[in-house]
């Protein structure tokens, strides 16, 4: 009788200690999760997320900011990024990282295809940043949005929307670099005109200019105007930044497009900039 009871205190011991073991085993899970949980929000949170400089969410991180060109040349100087040669050399290679930052933060790719503009003085083709494609056809044959990656399904290589990113303290204008944002609203519409599927079905998607800029760079209302009269649904999206970790912010319509949504937000995962 002694010896059952001793055998069982001893199992109920073992089963105790193995409780135990496996109960810190599984706190020292959690406590990892929870860390690289931490490690998720110290980089993804927006302003009004996650807490304030120094809440429990940010652990010291500085909420997002609009990204200035100012701040962003500040960023990019600290990085031995433009500092030397001529201004313009300077300019051009911050605004080339910074294209780049934008570019792997939307996890997009970017395109080296030139598109044939005749009406432009200086260039016949325009190239932009990177190629996004439209909307999709539905099982029913209307086309559909998706928010959550813009116009990111691809229908067809006719399908194609145009991103690009500029830092400018001026006014984004029609004539801006020798004529691009003409040329780039003369090759959408151009695209708009071809026929497709879609076209011969009544159901075209609207073509669309996606611009991502500094927080201080304005799009001139002429740029609206005549995305408007040419049928192109035209957005801005202002880039932000935390303590040089750089996200691209909701993509806002400046047209006024009732068949599009007057804005949305692309997946955007914080980067830095690169030389």
């Amino acid at each position: 009788m002694r010896r059952d009871r001793a055998s069982s205190f001893v199992n109920a011991s073992w089963l105790l200690l193995l409780s135990l073991l496996l109960a810190c085993a599984a706190g020292r899970s959690q406590v990892r999760d929870g860390l690289a949980l931490d490690g998720r929000v110290l980089l993804a949170s927006a302003p009004g997320q996650g807490g304030g400089a120094g809440g429990s969410g940010n652990r010291g991180l500085t909420a997002w900011q609009p990204l200035t060109v100012a701040r962003l040349v500040e960023i990019a100087q600290g990085k031995g990024i433009g500092v030397n040669g001529a201004r313009v050399t300077r300019n051009r290679e911050m605004g080339v990282s910074f294209q780049g930052a934008v570019l792997r933060s939307l996890d997009v790719v970017a395109n080296h295809r030139a598109f044939p503009t005749p009406n432009r003085t200086h260039h016949q083709a325009v190239i932009p940043d990177s190629l996004i494609t439209a909307e999709r056809l539905t099982l029913t044959g209307m086309t559909s949005f998706d928010p959550e990656g813009a116009f990111l399904e691809i229908v067809s290589d006719d399908f194609l929307d145009m991103l690009e990113v500029k830092m400018r303290t001026s006014p984004i204008n029609l004539s801006t670099a020798r004529g691009q944002i003409q040329g780039f609203l003369d090759a959408l519409a151009a695209r708009g005109r071809s026929r497709s599927m879609l076209s011969v079905m009544g159901t075209q998607p609207r073509r669309a200019l996606l611009l991502v800029t500094t927080s201080d760079t304005q799009i001139a209302e002429e740029v609206s105007w005549e995305g408007a009269r040419r049928g192109i649904a035209i957005y801005q999206s202002k880039a932000r930044e935390a303590d040089g970790w750089i996200t691209v912010g909701p993509f806002v319509q400046k047209t006024s497009f009732s068949d599009v949504p007057p804005q949305f937000q692309m997946a955007s995962k914080p980067t830095q900039l690169a030389p």
